[in-house]
């Protein structure tokens, strides 16, 4: 029964003798380290989301009791007024560095394509012959 398509091995009953009880057994262990895993990562990730909850509340929480909160508001418009400035000042640049970037990406993906042999010629069509 090798080729026995009708292999389940999620009811813990194998149909065929030696091979598919090997597939069961590995099936059982990837799937129990499956779920550990999966379990480590919702435990890293909640820990994560906590540690970073905390910062913000931390920060919001000192800017509140020094009296930051109210100085931050002019902060922000000073900086957002220079951003624009900067922004007004690289604007007339940015197609030319938009150029610059599609022709290094394009030269890259040439240089990529001739190195995996997608270029060459057919070499069974020319009998091992390399045509230079």
């Amino acid at each position: 029964m090798r080729g026995n398509s009708s292999h389940r091995c999620s009811t813990g009953r194998c149909r065929s003798r030696r091979r598919s009880s090997r597939r069961c057994t590995l099936a059982r262990i990837r799937r129990a380290r499956w779920r550990t895993d999966q379990f480590l990562d919702v435990g890293f990730n909640l820990a994560i989301a906590t540690i970073v909850f905390a910062v913000v509340g931390g920060v919001w929480m000192l800017l509140h009791r020094s009296g930051l909160a109210s100085v931050s508001a002019d902060a922000v418009n000073v900086f957002g007024g220079g951003f624009v400035s900067l922004a007004k000042r690289v604007a007339p640049a940015l197609p030319l560095y938009a150029g610059a970037a599609a022709l290094l990406v394009s030269a890259l993906g040439i240089w990529w394509w001739a190195g995996t042999g997608c270029g060459t010629v057919n070499r069974m069509a020319l009998g091992n012959r390399v045509i230079w």
